[in-house]
């Protein structure tokens, strides 16, 4: 009886402890844990349910005083906007789906120390809809975001909403303007909206072009943006001139992460590129007005001293050797990506030295050009003879003999069964007559990773087949019997890795593109979820699960 009452008071002892030990823990355990139920919530595709996190953020900060300030902190740090998501409910008690949005804007504006936490908003893409019907009733859901982003002063991102500015300033451009801590921003252009004065008598600007009132509102907008670190400036059959681009670029002291896409020759061209300032990473992609001229200057050892990521998209590089000058001049360049359709050209009897491309620092590769020519045996020769010591990562959806896979690791197989089923629907649909016996892929669009997996994968299966080594068994002079060793795709020891990975999971396209991004065509995940197994109380409408896909995929 004793031993018994010794062993119940023991237990509620180490009880007792455990709890007094769990209270003095330091604040920073509790925040560590709140921050990895995000990571616990996530699938292996990188997925979430912002519905379910968000649910369970809030049961965590209602089981204690401690856990209330962390759970709450990380609750409010990243705010998923509550747009037309509702928790299962009866009919009767359904609320509007601008309900909870109201509730958050008033908890908001009346605790300033809570808005105070949070840093970003986000708006999932299945919502977008509702934003991007803007409505003028001040109650619209458009409005009440306006009113969630002016109640955060310590606001960095706005991350998924992205609407097209047509230099008519709405309430969100307005309060965004007024944020003063914003990290950053993306604009799309739009076709220039006009007012009822402006539709009746058109300005003297030309058609499209903004006028210089409206040119001079937007730059404007950019003064109080002086902690701003990533821009994305896209046209969407927008214009903006490219005065407003060099103006807005000065008014920005911090910026180091720039994109820009889309502009036609009179808002972006070779001058334009003069204005840029200097950055840690840049992303250039179809803008017809940018020529070996203008990319020239950006080669210039000063423009490239910081330089850490560049993505050049479309912007057809004539010549090989300016190539090599952006590689050798940027000796801080971790990742360089080139993507067009024509192979930069050698200098015709020019006496060439290896290697001819050169980067010490440079860690990862993406090099997609279909056309052939002697500038990618050039590359491979370069990587050959040591010029990229530090290069880890080779992407190349379209690799003319498996000149750059040759150059990497051995690998057991590259293709993904869904490939398979692509180019299976993919070659139903393409003409008979451009079909090669040897190699059907190759009437296929060979810059989908899908088939360059395959045809990569085929040159693996193809290298196996042929012998390398022939092993003979020998005893006292007799041959007992012979074993040949198949060769292999690749050289053993070699530290690179040949990758056909995209930048967003699932995405056809190897470079994350700045239209779908932004639209959310590619955060959408591909499993349903609805928060309770089913037919159990406490989930959601059911709803798909998201990609946590922001600005900094564009780099």
């Amino acid at each position: 009886m004793v031993e018994g009452l010794r062993r119940i008071v023991a237990f509620f002892g180490y009880i007792l402890f455990v709890i007094t030990s769990a209270r003095n823990l330091p604040e920073e355990v509790y925040q560590c844990i709140a921050q990895q139920l995000e990571s616990a919530h996530k699938n292996k595709e990188s997925e979430l349910c912002s519905a379910c996190y968000m649910k369970d953020l809030c049961s965590l900060s209602l089981t204690s005083r401690k856990w209330q300030k962390s759970a709450q902190e990380a609750m409010y740090q990243k705010i998923w906007v509550p747009l037309s998501d509702q928790p299962l409910q009866p009919k009767k008690l359904k609320l509007k789906s601008s309900t909870r949005l109201k509730r958050l804007c008033r908890t908001l504006h009346q605790k300033p120390h809570v808005a105070g936490l949070v840093k970003e908003l986000r708006v999932s893409a299945q919502d977008r809809a509702v934003l991007d019907a803007v409505a003028k009733d001040k109650d619209s859901a458009f409005e009440l975001l306006s009113s969630l982003v002016a109640a955060c002063p310590n606001l960095r991102k706005l991350t998924g909403f992205y609407p097209s500015y047509g230099h008519i300033a709405d309430s969100l451009v307005i309060e965004l303007h007024r944020t003063t801590k914003l990290k950053e921003h993306a604009w799309i252009m739009g076709p220039k909206k006009l007012s009822p004065a402006q539709s009746i008598i058109q300005g003297t600007a030309p058609r499209g072009l903004p006028s210089p009132a409206q040119t001079s509102a937007f730059v404007s907008r950019h003064a109080g943006w002086s902690s701003l670190q990533t821009l994305v400036l896209g046209s969407d059959d927008g214009r903006i001139g490219s005065e407003a681009i060099y103006a807005t670029l000065r008014r920005l002291p911090s910026v180091r992460h720039l994109c820009i896409s889309n502009f036609v020759t009179e808002d972006f061209n070779d001058d334009t590129i003069h204005g840029l300032p200097i950055l840690y990473s840049l992303r250039l992609e179809n803008l017809p007005g940018v020529t070996d001229r203008g990319l020239s200057y950006l080669a210039e050892p000063r423009m490239l001293r910081s330089m850490r990521k560049i993505i050049f998209i479309n912007l057809e590089f004539v010549s090989a050797p300016l190539v090599s000058r952006i590689l050798a001049n940027a000796r801080y360049l971790t990742k360089f990506s080139l993507t067009q359709d024509n192979m930069p050209e050698l200098p015709f009897g020019a006496a060439l030295s290896q290697p001819f491309f050169a980067s010490p620092r440079l860690r990862f590769l993406h090099w997609d050009i279909p056309e052939p020519g002697a500038a990618q045996g050039l590359l491979a020769d370069s990587i050959k003879a040591g010029g990229f010591p530090s290069l880890r990562f080779i992407r190349a959806p379209v690799d003319e003999d498996g000149k750059l896979q040759r150059l990497c690791r051995p690998l057991a197989g590259i293709a993904q069964p869904s490939d398979y089923e692509v180019a299976v629907a993919d070659l139903s649909q393409t003409d008979p007559s451009t079909k090669a016996a040897s190699d059907p892929y190759k009437a296929l669009n060979i810059r989908k990773l899908s088939i360059a997996r395959l045809m990569a994968q085929k040159r693996i299966e193809e290298a196996r087949k042929r012998p390398a080594t022939r092993v003979v068994i020998e005893e006292e002079g007799v041959v007992r019997g012979s074993h040949t060793l198949r060769s292999y795709m690749g050289i053993l020891g070699s530290k690179i890795e040949y990758i056909l990975r995209p930048d967003v999971d699932g995405d056809e396209k190897a470079i994350a593109d700045v239209g779908e991004l932004l639209r959310g065509d590619t955060t959408l995940g591909n499993e349903m979820c609805s928060g309770a197994p089913s037919g159990k109380r406490g989930g959601h409408s059911t709803r798909r699960t998201e990609r946590l896909v922001g600005l900094e995929m564009l780099f």
